[in-house]
């Protein structure tokens, strides 16, 4: 299952297949000269299994509107050992 802010669209030719763990798929983001906002950001688009999203809870409801969330679902992520374990971050596709 995958879950995006509307505003990040996925790029063409990232592989959405192989998501053994969690992964942000908008790992690269223009705004951000081509990384990531911060090393703890695992938010944009993201895909999961559906056992993951269970061992979560899923996404918060308590939010409305712009922000917030992304901080929460690494918050989720890291509770529940779903991140890497050599950096605590999310799983990201190679660059490029």
């Amino acid at each position: 299952a995958v879950i995006q802010d509307i505003d990040y669209l996925p790029e063409d030719g990232v592989d959405y297949a192989s998501c053994a763990m969690p992964t942000q798929l908008s790992s690269e983001i223009d705004r951000y000269d081509w990384g990531i906002p911060y090393p703890e950001s695992a938010g944009g688009i993201v895909a999961a299994t559906p056992a993951h999203w269970r061992k979560i809870n899923g996404m918060s409801n308590e939010y409305f509107g712009w922000g917030g969330e992304d901080d929460e679902l690494y918050a989720r992520f890291n509770a529940t050992s779903l991140l890497v374990p050599e950096n605590r971050q999310i799983t990201r596709p190679e660059k490029g």
